[in-house]
């Protein structure tokens, strides 16, 4: 019975961090886990091991998650991101929705698509490193690099109350709609 018990509570929180990741919740689990396991061992009239699974083990390993770092490719990167890059102004789609111009050259071949473009937030909030992550056709994909490179700074990512760089990746939209408002100008 606390097998079966102690498996559904595993489950319920693996789903539901899944489905969303904040902070608050990871730590919730881990709590819950230190709980499960200490009423684990006062119900069967145990003590903890001090090794694997007791609770100074799991507060530890908490500790090392929230400080952990790790570098890749001259990057940092974050266990917790306290808060994430926002956009100024709304909508980032509906700013590059209103700021993309078909380009010419792709006019002619009636290309469509999602072009998907990657590029770095900045301490600062600007742009930099902007690369086409999956392309159409060249007119389009320069036609996103062009619109991405030309953003307004964000409000940077932040962990552990600092600004930090923060790589983000998104899809650029060229539909058959936009090729006939190109037509038509």
């Amino acid at each position: 019975m606390k097998r079966e018990f102690y498996k559904t509570m595993y489950r319920l929180l693996a789903g539901a961090t899944r489905r969303v990741n904040w902070r608050w919740l990871n730590e919730w689990k881990v709590a819950m886990g230190i709980s499960l396991i200490a009423a684990g061992c006062v119900g069967a009239g145990k003590k903890p091991a001090p090794g694997k699974g007791s609770a100074e083990t799991m507060i530890a390993s908490l500790q090392e998650i929230r400080e952990a770092t790790e570098e890749r490719n001259g990057m940092t990167c974050y266990v917790f991101i306290e808060d994430m890059p926002e956009f100024p102004g709304g909508n980032l789609s509906t700013y590059i929705k209103h700021q993309l111009h078909y380009p010419k050259e792709a006019l002619k071949d009636e290309a469509t698509g999602k072009v998907y473009v990657q590029f770095v937030i900045e301490k600062d909030g600007s742009i930099k490193q902007v690369k086409i992550v999956r392309g159409v056709h060249p007119a389009l994909d320069s036609a996103a690099i062009e619109v991405i490179s030309q953003l307004p700074k964000f409000r940077p990512a932040k962990a552990r109350g600092k600004a930090i760089e923060y790589s983000f990746t998104i899809p650029v939209h060229f539909t058959s709609e936009m090729i006939e408002k190109a037509k038509t100008k």
